[in-house]
């Protein structure tokens, strides 16, 4: 603050001084009070003054422009009722202020995880500016720390507790900043929130980490149920959880930060134990069931861990695979062939329609699965772990005990004891019959592959077929499914279900239907192409038998049966199908390009006029996945008519519309920030070149990953994130782009949080750019519009390998650029290339240092 008095000091009536309030404002004191005041009294040099506010005898000026520190000003007041003209000059003074800082000094310590460094938390400031690497003398930087096992004198921070540290910087004009003492404390990373918990074979968990715990607890796949017929003395009880932070620990709850775990039976006691410093099982009670709870604790974390224990699986229920059946009559035996057109006693219906199959799943008395592997049944609650056997002659002989009653015999062994059972499957033998692979009475096979991979206790492909018979109306009839206990001699009904079967009548065509196997769903590799048949159907809209392309009109011409069960009422003709067509239309131009028919991907239209009458639509290339983003549909006409008809001529047999999605999030919409400051000596700190060197545009567009804001894990393929941690967001130069899927989420990008490699998440290597929507990566094109201090050129096209560099004499520079293009890389040929900007967007860049 300066004070200045006038250079006169005989004025009449008048008699003060000035003094600058701050870098706008600057106060004249009065003798006596003034008023009516204004800007037009005042002149201040070469500034305009703007305002000017007068409380009694103090006026108050508010000048133009700020007032410069070491510059002279003259103030001349003018028009002052009863003074003359006067005017004084004073210079505007502020000293300058020089202060370091240390903004952070209590530490989190993460495996895997380079030690933090104090001296990036370090800030030195001049005149209230951040001074620059440039500023700071040649081995300017000190660190004095009373505790090197904690903090070392380079300033890292390598191991839990406190240490006290002042930190020294030398400036190059000679200048000496200091810190002071500063207590600065770490912790390692320590379980607060807990995740869950697991038993296991052995003391440290198969899970490398919280993350991966939780995505087996989410699926189930983590054992907290004691069946109490295994072996579960020597397995150990691992807990899972998660920081103060709610970020993940990188494993199981283990002794750290100088805190033990301990472990105690609160609860069930007599039903559990186990060792209070490992958690290791030293007794579990014999065929009984119940709960305990063990109290989990490690310094001020304590858990409550509720194990079930169940008695030992017996057979005692199970599921049928489908709620209902469906089979159509079997007149004559085998179909008609499609040219046999005057075939008498033969049938047209389907010969798939004919028969259905359905499974079972054999339960034990928790409603839980009996599975055929011991080391998956063992670390999951969905399954027992007992091994359900069918009689080995199960596949090679029938089983027919009497007309429409089928018997599975089965047997499983239980700690010593061996149990037996058997499966009765009855049906009304005058409508259905049991038929498999292996002939009359035979009805499949023993397993089946389901739940991961895993080998359930299963009997499955279980063919059910309409006796061949003649009826003139739809049936009812059912299945009854039995199981009994045949230990020992035994024969008691434990379960017994009954399964709906409908057999279809079959009397005549009354038109022609399309059955569409799915929508299209790029997001599901079940649903990346669409089947489209074209059935005859009766007048239910049940399925006869699919059109076949290349043939006239086959009539089933019925004769009177030796034994009088057909008549001529049964005839069924089938229309003339020489020629098929299947072709789809769509409003959306993006879909016409994605979607083709297979074999032919360029075409929207399939013409048959051999073999069955079907159509597969697809994507056009294996890109789907993670490049379409539509939301539509394709409209698909199927046709028919004779071989010497024009296609525009055929009668329009049935019109469907297959949905065209992505289930998954796409990059569909990119939003870009305006305005954008970048600190050039940061810039080139963290990708680790020289000091002002060139920046990347890439890098400014997309970002710069923060390594530590990561959690890692080590695995056998080596280093790799975990997780993001909570409330930080993976950039150390943060991007200006937000890019939104489909459906107008936003979507997460750059690194991977879980599975990245750590090598990824190098600076120095490839831009972060590249990936953005991995496996696809964004790129961008513009036009310089504006460059100031730059080595830029204006109308200069540039893209995602474009650099700029600051000029050397320069503290500041700005760059615009007219955005024009952000594609994603690896778009196929065969599609028009997405641009994800609506329009073009001017970025205004600004780079200091």
């Amino acid at each position: 603050m300066s004070l200045l008095e006038f250079e006169r000091s005989d004025l009449v009536g008048i008699y003060g001084y000035f003094c600058a309030i701050n870098s706008k404002q600057i106060a004249v004191t009065f003798n006596r009070s003034v008023s009516g005041l204004t800007e037009d009294n005042f002149k201040v040099s070469n500034l305009s003054v703007t305002d000017v506010a007068v409380n009694g005898n103090v006026a108050t000026l508010t000048v133009s422009s700020d007032l410069s520190n070491g510059t002279t000003y003259t103030v001349t007041a003018t028009g002052i009722e009863g003074s003359e003209d006067s005017s004084a000059s004073f210079t505007y003074e502020v000293a300058e202020a020089k202060d370091i800082e240390l903004t952070k000094s209590s530490f989190t310590l993460y495996d895997n995880e380079a030690a933090p460094s104090l001296y990036d938390f370090v800030v030195v400031r001049q005149d209230g500016k951040e001074v620059s690497e440039s500023m700071i003398a040649a081995n300017g930087k000190n660190i004095q720390t009373n505790n090197t096992a904690v903090v070392t004198s380079a300033g890292e921070v390598i191991g839990a507790g406190e240490a006290t540290v002042n930190i020294v910087y030398t400036l190059v004009d000679g200048t000496v900043l200091e810190t002071g003492n500063i207590k600065v404390s770490a912790k390692s990373q320590a379980a607060s929130q807990v995740a869950g918990f697991t038993i296991e074979g052995q003391d440290l968990s198969d899970f490398e980490n919280t993350v991966e715990f939780e995505a087996a607890e989410a699926l189930d796949n983590n054992r907290t149920i004691l069946y109490t017929n295994e072996t579960n003395v020597g397995k150990f009880l691992n807990v899972f959880a998660d920081d103060a932070n709610g970020d993940p620990l990188t494993e199981e709850l283990v002794t750290s930060n100088g805190e033990n775990v301990t472990y105690e039976v609160t609860s069930g006691s007599d039903l559990l134990q186990v060792n209070k410093n490992t958690g290791a099982i030293i007794y579990a009670a014999n065929n009984a069931e119940g709960t305990a709870t063990v109290k989990v604790t490690k310094g001020s974390f304590t858990y409550n861990a509720v194990v079930e224990l169940r008695k030992a699986p017996e057979v005692k229920t199970f599921n049928l695979s489908k709620s209902a059946l469906q089979v159509s009559e079997d007149r004559f035996g085998a179909q008609v062939t499609p040219d046999a057109a005057t075939a008498t006693n033969q049938d047209v219906v389907d010969d798939s329609l004919k028969s259905t199959t359905f499974s079972i799943d054999l339960l034990d008395q928790y409603g839980a699965f009996f599975l055929n592997d011991t080391a998956l049944a063992q670390s999951n609650n969905k399954y027992n772990d007992v091994n359900i056997a069918l009689d080995t002659n199960f596949n090679t002989t029938g089983y027919e005990v009497s007309d429409g009653q089928v018997e599975v015999a089965i047997t499983y062994t239980v700690g010593t004891t061996v149990k037996t059972g058997k499966l009765v499957l009855a049906v009304d033998s005058n409508k259905l019959t049991f038929e498999g692979a292996t002939g009359a009475n035979s009805i499949g096979t023993d397993s089946l592959p389901a739940l991961t991979g895993t080998v359930k206790s299963t009997l499955s492909g279980l063919n059910l077929t309409a006796v061949e018979r003649n009826i003139n109306s739809d049936e009812s009839t059912n299945v009854t499914v039995k199981f009994f206990d045949t230990t020992n001699g035994a024969n008691k009904e434990v379960a017994s279900k009954q399964l709906p079967v409908t057999i279809k009548d079959v009397s005549s065509v009354a038109g022609q239907k399309v059955f569409k196997s799915n929508d299209l769903d790029a997001g599901t590799s079940s649903t990346l192409s669409s089947t489209l048949e074209l059935w005859e159907v009766d007048a239910q809209g049940d399925k006869v038998r699919q059109v076949t392309a290349g043939n006239d009109a086959v009539n089933e011409t019925v004769t009177a049966g030796a034994d009088g069960l057909y008549n001529t009422a049964d005839d069924v003709t089938l229309s003339s199908n020489e020629k098929v067509v299947f072709d789809f239309t769509t409003t959306n131009t993006v879909i016409d390009e994605w979607v083709g028919v297979t074999g032919d991907l360029t075409s929207n239209s399939a013409l048959l006029t051999t073999g069955d009458a079907e159509v597969t639509y697809t994507f056009v290339d294996a890109s789907a996945p993670t490049l379409f983003g539509e939301n539509g549909k394709i409209t698909v006409d199927a046709k028919t008519g004779d071989a010497s008809a024009a296609t525009t001529d055929l009668i329009t047999a049935q019109t469907v519309d297959v949905l065209v999605t992505n289930s998954d999030s796409v990059g569909y919409k990119a939003n870009i920030a305006t305005n954008l400051t970048v600190d050039v000596s940061d810039y080139n700190e963290l990708v680790g070149t020289a000091a002002n060197s060139s920046v990347r545009l890439d890098d400014v567009i997309f970002g710069l990953a923060a390594k530590d804001e990561f959690i890692f894990d080590t695995y056998t393929s080596g280093v790799q994130s975990i997780a993001l941690k909570n409330g930080e967001d993976g950039y150390s130069l943060g991007n200006v782009i937000t890019v939104l899927d489909q459906n107008g989420e936003e979507m997460s990008l750059g690194l991977s949080s879980y599975g990245e490699a750590e090598a990824n998440f190098d600076n120095a290597g490839t831009s972060l750019g590249s990936y953005l929507l991995d496996p696809q990566y964004l790129t961008f094109s513009g036009t310089v519009v504006d460059s100031t201090n730059l080595d830029a050129t204006i109308g200069a096209s540039v893209n995602s390998l474009s650099t700029v560099t600051l000029d050397s004499d320069e503290e500041e520079g700005t760059l615009k650029v007219l955005l024009t293009e952000v594609t994603r890389n690896n778009e196929p040929a065969s599609v028009t290339e997405k641009n994800l900007l609506e329009r073009p967007v001017t970025v205004t860049i600004k780079f200091t240092k």
